[in-house]
């Protein structure tokens, strides 16, 4: 009784005759098991895990790309170093000329006489540039380097310098003149660090 009920449930299972019918391979004994296995290989299953022309031309694709990237990124230009005693002076000079400049800028700005002469007003502003490429002038760098360096860190340093003077009445002369003389020298010693 068992034994009918569990054919009788596997008779089920399988469907009607005429699907049965249907299947590939119904009613083929012995079928070699070599010829199994090349109908295995043509069924859309085993095919997508084939490598197909598109997978292959994806891959070389990346393969391409990443080999690419990875030349770019040995090709991209190494930073030069800039010793610690250059860094530290380089702030130094940028901090103190800064100041002597504001200072010598506004003594000649605040002259109400307008009988002194105008020294202050013309060197004033360009004492940061000399001072600021002076500890970088006498390095490996050289003078040319370090003189363009500081010329772009001076108007990056007068730009800021502006800046803040016209964006708040409450940044002294001399914050505003710190606050020039950092950026002046952030951006000296970014140019020097460029090969």
């Amino acid at each position: 009784m068992r034994l009918a009920a569990i054919l009788g449930c596997g008779v089920a299972a399988a469907g009607p005759p005429a699907e049965c019918a249907a299947q590939t391979g119904f009613g083929q004994r012995g079928t070699p098991l070599g010829a199994a296995i090349e109908e295995a290989r043509r069924s859309p299953f085993h095919a997508a895990s084939r490598p197909s022309a598109i997978n292959e031309a994806l891959a070389a694709g990346v393969e391409g790309g990443a080999a690419k990237a990875s030349s770019a990124l040995q090709d991209a230009p190494q930073l030069l170093p800039v010793p610690g005693p250059v860094v530290g002076f380089t702030y130094l000079s940028a901090g103190v000329s800064h100041l002597v400049g504001s200072y010598l800028l506004f003594a000649c700005i605040d002259d109400a006489s307008y009988r002194s002469p105008k020294f202050g007003c013309i060197v004033g502003p360009i004492i940061p540039f000399p001072a600021v490429a002076a500890p970088a002038a006498g390095t490996e760098f050289g003078a040319r380097k370090a003189f363009k360096a500081s010329a772009f860190g001076w108007l990056g340093g007068a730009a800021l310098f502006s800046v803040t003077m016209l964006a708040s009445d409450r940044i002294s002369n001399i914050g505003a003149a710190l606050i020039s003389g950092g950026a002046h020298a952030l951006v000296t010693l970014a140019v020097l660090r460029r090969p």
